[in-house]
């Protein structure tokens, strides 16, 4: 059996005019090379896979003096699987991209202006080195990496590998996962390019097998008269191994024999190089559990290696042999394979079933309640052609089947019964294991399941009483107004429900009964009523489940009523004048402060309005336009914050900010109606009754309801 399947790239034959094949040296895998423009320095001793390429094939004009940076002396690879990266270097013989060789890659000689061309600094414009990878050997190119025809040196990337074969414009789509490190700009100092390629395992095409094509390009359109250079190979290690049998001594080794239990079984194991590289480290291994000594190496070409030993069999034995070895670049390359000794021998059935609902009807699968009983059947059979000793019941249960029996050819079945508790789902396997007249092991197994469903039902009860979108199971708002409440049915148990019926204290009609299948959206419902006093609402789900069964939940939510309390400008106004402030002090605020401090005025309604003072603020008398209506609004919005900022005020807005934030939004707008609207608003719930007399004091209650009367030696205040 192989691991994969090798294929050879027919795109290089199409090549083949461009394409020098080359010798490869074969490293051992480990190395791990430093970029600093000199490959044969950094990707040096072993570890390196190095493909030469012939020096003298790139072209010059005729009398051009020196070598073209173009001229490759070999193309080196090398892969650290700790990091899972690709080292590339590209060994030149002289500076790479140096196209005149005049040994400055930066400047154009005359010789080469004359001919209309130009060597460009920095291998810019359509000047290209590349490397290209057909990782899956499917005849197409996967990726590409190094300096294209439409970038400088500080473009390198690695990208997908975009057709048709032209390799200056070859790169598609970038791939910045996988570009790593390059090596310095090639110069006198630095003449070569190096560049790493990360995430190796992870490109487009790598299929995780070291087999591939790699190909590298140097050349430019600019340089008129000078040729490009290209280098090409292709790494397809492979292992093969065979595994024969010979049960009946006649010499003649097969995949497969057939021959009496107890005698002896020769086994051949042959392992080949039967790809194209050196492999070391071969390791060989069955599940004979054979020794087949230390690991060894198997050049490419070498003759193959055989091995043979002796068991004895007494049940049909498939034996798997296994090899696996490491390729040059340091890749694993494996195969498998079998060969099978039959024998004559009896065999044994065992059948398991359960009935989880005590109908009297037994099978493989049913279904019932978690916590209920589950009564199991084990009916044992000698369905072989000979007598059985030493029959031997267990399963996963644990039941005790008693001392092991005899069981003839032709005998009754023997039946066992037995009852547990299944609380979750259950599959139980039941097995049984006998000798037979060879001495021989004949054994079977079977399962039953008993899947149990918990079927379950959730009801959640939610209210909004302040319209703020906040549904929670208990919200505060204001006496007759609309309070939202929301009713959410889940199927919150592991199984279909059906004929849910949904209904609440507040006597609404959530409609006709419907079905809830497991895994299906909750359903929602949502009403208003109007609500004058502290309310809770209990909401109740039933629903039948797969088996006829009844489920229910319920929940509940409340409505708490608060926010009626409020004192008028006119009261913060007179306590200020009259009564020093007494009642602004719990409030943070004095009518010294200025409004622009408090509130945001803006330019529409008078940059001067921002200097009077919070009391000033509460003698406005209002007006005409946006001005006027500014006056109305910041007339109440006072009074509103130190109502909000009170402690013994409940009003409507509780936090302080909320008024800012509010009064700010509306003065913005510039809008008469925007703001005479707030005001409208804030004015109404100024209005909702003072709780405080005119010193500031809180105003004891003397039972005459919610809103009382205080009692005082100067006057009475009644709200």
């Amino acid at each position: 059996m192989k691991t994969r399947t090798r294929i050879l790239l027919p795109m290089l034959v199409i090549l083949a005019l461009l394409v020098s094949m080359t010798s490869v040296a074969m490293p051992v895998f480990g190395a791990t090379p430093t970029f600093t423009g000199d490959v044969e320095a950094d990707f040096a001793g072993p570890g390196i896979l190095i493909i030469n390429d012939p020096i003298g094939d790139v072209g010059m004009p005729p009398g051009a003096p020196g070598i073209t940076g173009w001229e490759m002396k070999d193309l080196r690879l090398t892969y650290d699987e700790a990091t899972d990266t690709m080292y590339v270097g590209i060994n030149v013989v002289s500076i790479l991209g140096d196209a005149d060789g005049d040994g400055n890659p930066s400047v154009t000689s005359p010789w080469l202006l004359g001919l209309g061309g130009i060597d460009l600094p920095s291998l810019n414009e359509s000047e290209t080195a590349c490397v290209y990878f057909d990782l899956n050997q499917d005849l197409t190119y996967d990726i590409i990496a190094g300096i294209s025809g439409l970038t400088d040196y500080s473009g390198f990337s690695v990208s997908t590998f975009a057709g048709p074969f032209f390799p200056p414009y070859n790169f598609g789509s970038p791939l910045p996962t996988n570009t790593g490190t390059v090596s310095p700009n090639p110069s006198p100092v630095t003449p070569d390019l190096e560049f790493s390629i990360i995430n190796w395992s992870s490109l487009p095409g790598n299929d995780g097998d070291f087999s591939f094509c790699v190909s590298a390009f140097l050349g430019s359109l600019q340089d008129d008269g000078i040729g490009e250079d290209f280098v090409s190979y292709c790494q397809s290690p492979d292992i093969c191994i065979e595994k024969t049998v010979d049960c009946n001594g006649d010499g003649n080794f097969s995949d497969q024999e057939t021959w009496y239990a107890g005698d002896n079984a020769t086994w051949k194991v042959v392992v080949t190089n039967c790809g194209d590289s050196n492999l070391t480290n071969v390791i060989v291994t069955d599940t004979n559990g054979h020794n087949f000594g230390a690991p060894f190496n198997l050049p490419y070409g070498a003759a193959p290696v055989e091995f043979t030993y002796v068991t004895v069999v007494s049940v049909n034995t498939t034996n798997n042999a296994t090899v696996v070895a490491t390729d040059v670049l340091g890749g694993t390359v494996s195969d498998w394979d079998i060969a099978t000794n039959n024998v004559v021998t009896s065999d044994i059935c065992i059948e398991k079933t359960v009935d989880c609902n005590g109908d009297g009807n037994f099978s493989d699968q049913e279904m019932w309640y978690a916590g209920d009983n589950a009564t199991w059947k084990v009916v044992v059979t000698n369905c072989g052609g000979g007598d059985l000793t030493n029959v031997i019941v267990t399963d996963s249960n644990g039941h005790n089947f008693g001392a092991p029996f005899d069981l003839p050819y032709g005998a009754l079945p023997v039946e066992f019964t037995y009852v547990t508790v299944v609380s979750v789902n259950t599959t139980n396997n039941a097995t049984v294991v006998a000798t037979d007249v060879l001495g021989g092991t004949v054994s079977d197994w079977d399962i039953a399941t008993n899947n149990v469903i918990e079927p379950k039902i959730c009801i959640e009860k939610t209210v909004d009483c302040n319209n703020d979108g906040i549904f929670l199971h208990e919200d505060t708002g204001t006496a007759g107004d609309n309070a939202t409440w929301k009713v959410v049915v889940t199927n919150c148990g592991d199984s279909d429900l059906t004929n849910v019926i949904v209904t609440d204290t507040n006597g609404h009609n959530f409609g006709a009964p419907f079905d809830l299948p497991y895994g299906a959206a909750p359903v929602e419902f949502t009403y208003q009523t109007i609500v004058n006093v502290d309310t809770t609402n209990t909401a109740n789900v039933t629903a039948t489940d797969v088996l006829g069964g009844t489920v229910t939940d319920s929940d509940s939510a409340t409505n708490l009523i608060t926010g009626n309390e409020g004192c008028t400008p006119g009261y913060w106004k007179n306590n200020a004048v009259k009564w020093g402030s007494s009642a602004w002090i719990p409030t943070g605020y004095n009518k010294t402060m200025l409004l622009g401090n408090v509130f945001t005025i803006p330019a529409c309604v008078n940059h001067g309005t921002g200097n009077n003072t919070l009391l000033q603020a509460l003698s406005y008398k209002g007006g005409s336009g946006v001005k006027g209506a500014a006056q109305i609004l910041l007339r109440s919005a006072v009074a509103a914050l130190l109502n909000a900022a009170h402690p013994d005020i409940n009003y409507y807005m509780s936090d302080p900010q909320d008024v800012i934030d509010a009064v700010n939004a509306a003065l913005a707008s510039c809008n008469r109606t925007t703001m005479l609207a707030l005001y409208a608003e804030l004015d109404l719930h100024n209005n909702d009754g003072c709780v405080l007399d005119m010193h500031g004091n809180p105003i004891i209650p003397d039972g005459d309801g919610p809103f009382t009367v205080f009692q005082s030696s100067f006057y009475s205040w009644r709200r």
